[in-house]
């Protein structure tokens, strides 16, 4: 989901199939990933994000990836997650996230510290898309926030 906002005013909201979850199930198929499977699962996020316009100052990632790579460059336990909330987390590190996770398999990423093993099979793929986004908006760091789309509808 992205949306693009000035002050309080909503300039455009889009929602794409691209989560983890998605990218995994369909390009991910050895583990580790296999660095054609990673080059495909790049080339679909690429291919979605190009129907994004806008050149915005700040990006702001909420979600369970988005806090959970935070917590994984802070290393922090994913138990103790308000740490994630207001990370930044630079595209360099994220890089070399990537890598990391990139020479694991399952089971090792399962030990990683700031990573609940629940998440271990995904977030490779949640770091591509990441990574992806800030390549595309030009971005050499993003703001990670715990408070998401239920907590606006809450608080409105």
């Amino acid at each position: 989901e992205f949306i693009s906002a000035r002050g309080n005013e909503i300039r455009c909201s889009k929602s794409f199939n691209i989560g983890s979850g998605r990218v995994t199930r369909h390009f991910f198929h050895h583990d580790p990933p296999a660095t054609e499977e990673i080059n495909k699962a790049t080339d679909f996020v690429k291919s979605k994000l190009n129907n994004i316009d806008g050149s915005p100052q700040a990006v702001v990632c909420v979600g369970g990836t988005a806090a959970t790579l935070a917590l994984i460059d802070a290393q922090v336990p994913f138990t103790d997650s308000k740490h994630a909330h207001h990370y930044r987390l630079e595209k360099s590190r994220l890089q070399q996230l990537i890598l990391e996770l990139g020479r694991k398999t399952l089971v090792e990423r399962k030990s990683i510290t700031g990573l609940n093993p629940e998440r271990a099979d995904v977030i490779l793929a949640g770091a591509f898309i990441h990574l992806e986004i800030m390549k595309y908006f030009s971005l050499n760091s993003v703001v990670i926030s715990l408070r998401d789309l239920m907590f606006g509808i809450f608080l409105e």
